[in-house]
């Protein structure tokens, strides 16, 4: 992901999907028009030197993808080192915020969690890239919508 200098998206994007920041790019006068006319501007090509940069640092990184498991109280991500960490199932699914239960526009909850049955368990799981986990649930809603890192924060959270 790439953002703008002016802020904004980048952390949204984090925060959601797990994506970090692989270059800031300005917004200048110099390297906004058409193509032609920008092309040759020293800004334009200082950003993208830095966007090649990241990427192919971006490149290198190989994220690891865990095991993941379902279990009756948990999901387990079982890391290549042994660490091996589990987040109620119910505060998993709590935690959904696909468009079916997080309004898009305002990002607030548009589903009951009392609709939650307190013993919600996974029937199905899938790694989606190295990055999130997807999960079928017995309540019968499916998402794709779990990052690790965002998994990570909430077994943290539940540890506090």
């Amino acid at each position: 992901m790439c953002s703008l200098d002016r802020g904004g998206g980048g952390g949204a994007l984090r925060e959601r999907f797990g994506l970090e920041n692989l270059a800031v790019l300005p917004i200048r006068p110099a390297i906004s028009g058409r193509l032609e006319a920008t092309a040759t501007a020293p800004e334009a090509a200082a950003a993208t030197d830095a966007v090649v940069r990241a990427v192919g640092r971006q490149a290198l990184i190989r994220p690891e993808r865990p095991q993941a498991k379902a279990t009756p109280p948990h999901i387990e991500l079982h890391w290549s080192n042994g660490r091996v960490e589990r987040v109620p199932n119910r505060t998993l699914r709590l935690a959904c915020s696909c468009a079916l239960c997080v309004d898009e526009m305002s990002r607030k909850p548009v589903f009951d969690p009392a609709t939650v049955p307190e013993d919600i368990h996974a029937t199905e799981l899938w790694t989606i890239g190295n990055y999130a986990l997807g999960v079928v649930w017995a309540e019968g809603h499916s998402t794709n919508d779990f990052p690790f890192q965002m998994i990570e924060t909430l077994v943290a959270e539940a540890g506090k």
